[in-house]
């Protein structure tokens, strides 16, 4: 059987190369705020090994719960990707996001994550799953975003054959609301002066990339 989750990370670290080669002949220091990050996330990719004088990177985490993090270079905060009034404008040189503004249902939530993001950095690179990649890459299911409702309802609470655990209708409709695959068109009208990357497996566009850098 096909292990996706083993070829994501392989994409996540291959992803991460494109962006560490972008930003590391930047003026130092840089200051990137990581909307919706973690700091495992960073070292998954092997960015801490990377970390030295020579490189003055300061990451500042923001997700829904602040995490203790003990790197120098790192620091948490709790906060909203679609708010970020605590930070003025340019306060940093890049915004980076992975796999975080499709989980900003409606639309309407990822226009104003996409305008904070840049307001408050002087560039950014966000990267989002493909809406129209066959395997949906949260429940891991053929074509699960463009199933009926009462379909994802029958095999999330009755089947084991969905990622995730979901034994009433009420988190079956949380789940169901909780995230919002974009489309090439979309994302690109939400980051208009970006330039988009394509990220493949097996031949098909699992993911995009968008950035001003």
């Amino acid at each position: 059987m096909i292990n996706i989750s083993n070829f994501s990370k392989k994409l996540r670290i291959k992803r991460f190369k494109i962006f560490f080669n972008k930003i590391i002949d930047l003026p130092k220091p840089i200051k990137i705020l990581d909307l919706g990050g973690t700091y495992m996330f960073w070292e998954d990719v092997n960015f801490i090994s990377k970390l030295s004088d020579e490189f003055n990177i300061k990451v500042t985490l923001l997700n829904l719960t602040k995490e203790n993090v003990q790197h120098e270079s790192f620091s948490s905060v709790k906060g909203d990707a679609t708010d970020l009034s605590m930070f003025s404008d340019n306060e940093f040189d890049i915004i980076f996001s992975n796999s975080l503004i499709e989980h900003l249902y409606p639309f309407s939530n990822q226009e104003k994550m996409a305008k904070e993001a840049m307001r408050v950095g002087n560039k950014y690179f966000i990267q989002t799953p493909n809406r129209y990649f066959p395997i949906e890459p949260h429940y891991f299911f053929p074509f699960f975003q463009f199933l009926p409702y009462g379909l994802k309802k029958l095999l999330m609470m009755k089947t084991t054959l969905i990622e995730g655990v979901h034994h009433d209708e009420k988190s079956v409709w949380r789940a169901h609301n909780a995230i919002r695959l974009l489309n090439k068109k979309e994302f690109k009208k939400l980051f208009n002066d970006g330039k988009i990357f394509k990220e493949n497996l097996f031949g098909l566009t699992k993911s995009y990339m968008i950035t001003n850098l």
